[in-house]
């Protein structure tokens, strides 16, 4: 059973990580694993705020890694959304893809991005009312 957790950091730092144990009178460090930082990307221009998760500590994204975190520099602890916790199930399962698999999965968003692209131009090019559609069959962008 897992314990996801959303911890701020007295350093300012937002983590999402897996509570193993929890601190106590004679230890007062937490046992956690997977943890990943909420990373803040503010687009000025679009007046947009995404996040992203990004490892915390370098090379420490295997489910059997084990960290501490001193108590003492947590600030404050809730449970993640519900969006958060989905993204960050997310992307555990991604950090596990292989080589492969991830330009495996690349190449198929740049295909779907190529498509959407070349939809947008031809809809744009045209004076006619007529709406072309993804196709299952190549070649083929009509509907009947």
């Amino acid at each position: 059973m897992s314990n996801i957790k959303q911890f701020k950091l007295s350093t300012g730092e937002e983590i999402l990580c897996d509570v193993i144990e929890w601190a106590d009178e004679d230890y007062g460090d937490i046992v956690v694993r997977k943890i990943w930082q909420i990373a803040k990307i503010d687009n000025d221009i679009r007046g947009l705020r995404l996040y992203t998760l990004k490892p915390w500590l370098t090379l420490q994204d295997d489910d059997d890694d084990l960290q501490t975190i001193c108590v003492h520099h947590i600030v404050s602890e809730c449970n993640p959304s519900d969006q958060m916790l989905k993204h960050f199930h997310q992307v555990v399962e991604n950090a596990k893809m292989s080589d492969e698999e991830v330009e495996k999965k690349m190449k198929q968003h740049l295909a779907k991005i190529k498509n959407i692209d070349r939809l947008t131009e031809l809809n744009l090019d045209s004076d006619s009312n007529i709406i072309l559609f993804p196709s299952v069959d190549p070649g083929n962008d009509k509907v009947h």
